[in-house]
């Protein structure tokens, strides 16, 4: 990619964004972030699906591990 084409599409991302208000950002911020959190979960789902073993061995160490910190006993 040229560095014309890329100053160019810079340019273009910051006027866009230069033209919105304040309010419209944070909308786009919590849009962005539950688009992750909907990318991650079906990221883990399809690992699960495929890997169940792996997956339910490390659910196993988190809680063993949270429940030796916690001490709940």
């Amino acid at each position: 990619m040229s560095q014309t084409t890329f100053d160019q599409s810079n340019q273009s991302i910051l006027r866009t964004r230069a033209g919105t208000p304040e309010a419209s950002k944070g909308q786009e911020v919590d849009g962005d972030f539950g688009q992750m959190c909907d990318t991650v979960c079906t990221a883990v789902k399809t690992y699960g699906s495929q890997h169940p073993t792996v997956l339910a061995s490390a659910v196993f160490l988190v809680g063993f591990y949270m429940g030796w910190k916690i001490k709940p006993w």
